[in-house]
């Protein structure tokens, strides 16, 4: 673990050029357990609001958007920090542009897709919907 890690209480590897993988599910966690991911995930709305006027909630959901942001910050590498430019305070654009950046952008991931699904035959004693669901699978 690098020592940006072990200064932080963040106690997993910071996103780097390679791990992203890895990360992703344990900044997922983290933020679960921070009680930031349905921000995060888009699951949860800001509120809007009172009819009496009260901004309390929406004080509260400002509040845990900076924490959430604040972690995903502290959870990646300085060379990883680019990737925030333009996005400060918004942990939701933030997540979406990692993974943008990480997930499948390579050539070499989008060959490696089409040679597994080309390679992919029914075998003698398999059904078309097994053989339909192995498919769905390795893509």
């Amino acid at each position: 673990m690098s020592k940006n890690a072990q200064d932080r209480s963040i106690k997993f590897p910071l996103l780097n050029e390679t791990n992203y993988k890895d990360w992703n599910g344990d900044m997922m966690a983290y933020l679960m357990e921070r009680g930031c991911w349905g921000l995060v995930s888009k699951r949860k709305k800001r509120p809007v609001v009172g009819k009496d006027g009260d901004t309390t909630k929406q004080d509260d959901w400002d509040d845990l958007q900076e924490k959430a942001y604040g972690i995903l910050w502290a959870g990646v590498e300085d060379s990883q920090k680019v990737h925030f430019n333009g996005l400060q305070g918004d942990p939701v654009k933030v997540w979406d542009a990692l993974e943008k950046l990480y997930v499948n952008q390579t050539s070499g991931a989008r060959f490696a897709a089409w040679a597994g699904f080309l390679s992919l035959w029914m075998d003698p004693e398999e059904s078309l919907s097994g053989l339909i669901a192995r498919a769905e699978e390795s893509m």
